[in-house]
């Protein structure tokens, strides 16, 4: 009996360990540090980022385009304290401030900020975009819609544990996106191909309200250069995990 019940603990902790194993597909990320201080400087391009953290159930997404991909400077650290302090503070949206692209009507577009909770806003979700306007004062345009996003589309983000960071070159579109354990900050082209889904989706859910220039610029933008090509070489090894990735099943 003694015997039988030490197996079922062996097999049960396999089980346990397999089941883990999932979570830890490697996604070409370099580890973030604990000890070595943070460069924190601006360079061209700067760094993606997917990060482990708890934000308590809300679910925020960033978006910006560059009228020149030579704008796109990020900001680089490689210390989890530091990129955390970044992201979690009002610098995320000082740093999504700084650039703009003109519209027709005479107006600057700044960023826009997606929010969904559906225990604050009760199944709805709120869309923010902030402007210059023509007297040079930046303003904030509000709307609310009744139209849940379906957890469907980001169940993937908090799936994995992984967390770190990857260099990038110049690129002029990117987004922040806070879901319940993660941040993911990622220029578009190195976006998976379910977190390419999921802002897809949220775009075609929102166009009329976004200005049409953004999505003029966005379509100006959708490449990537050699240099990134070469600089970048675990890209075409996360690529290669889409299939895997798609096909999770999510409890």
């Amino acid at each position: 009996m003694r015997k039988k019940y030490i197996i079922l603990l062996i097999i049960l902790f396999q089980s346990i360990v397999y089941c883990n194993s999932n979570k830890l597909i490697n996604l070409g990320l370099h580890s973030m540090k604990k000890d070595e201080s943070a460069i924190g400087a601006e360079i061209m391009g700067g760094f993606d980022y997917v990060l482990n953290n708890d934000n308590f159930n809300t679910y925020v997404m960033y978006f910006k385009v560059y009228e020149n991909p030579e704008n796109s400077y990020g900001v680089e650290y490689i210390k989890n304290y530091d990129a955390l302090k970044f992201f979690l503070s009002k610098k995320i949206e000082e740093y999504y401030s700084r650039e703009y692209i003109p519209l027709k009507n005479g107006e600057k577009f700044l960023y826009g900020k997606l929010v969904w909770d559906n225990l604050k806003f009760k199944n709805s979700t709120k869309l923010e975009l902030y402007y210059i306007n023509k007297d040079d004062i930046e303003i904030k345009k509000v709307y609310f819609f009744d139209k849940v996003i379906p957890s469907s589309l980001y169940d993937k983000f908090d799936y994995f544990e992984e967390e770190g960071y990857y260099p990038i070159s110049t690129i002029n579109e990117e987004f922040t996106i806070f879901t319940e354990n993660k941040i993911i900050h990622k220029k578009s082209p190195y976006l998976l191909s379910y977190e390419k889904k999921f802002v897809e989706k949220i775009f075609k859910l929102f166009k009329d309200k976004i200005p049409k220039e953004y999505f003029e610029y966005r379509e100006k933008g959708e490449f990537v250069t050699q240099f990134e090509k070469e600089q970048d070489k675990n890209n075409e090894k996360r690529k290669k995990l889409e299939t895997k990735i798609e096909n999770i099943q999510i409890n």
